[in-house]
């Protein structure tokens, strides 16, 4: 899952979801996108693998 960075209102309930479900934070990724205006825009990067879901929910 991405995340613009300042976009806090977003980042919060994400940051919840993938903590639940067993993931983390990956990263920030730089200049991930620019904007027809020319602006970059930059993201926080998080993930969870199959098997840290399966951690999570008990699903073996």
């Amino acid at each position: 899952m991405t995340v613009e960075d300042g976009n806090d209102r977003s980042r919060r309930p994400v940051e919840t979801y993938v903590e639940a479900e067993g993931g983390g934070y990956a990263g920030l990724v730089r200049n991930a996108t620019v904007r027809p205006d020319g602006r970059t825009i930059d993201y926080h990067r998080y993930t969870v693998t199959e098997a840290q879901y399966r951690d999570a929910v008990g699903d073996t």
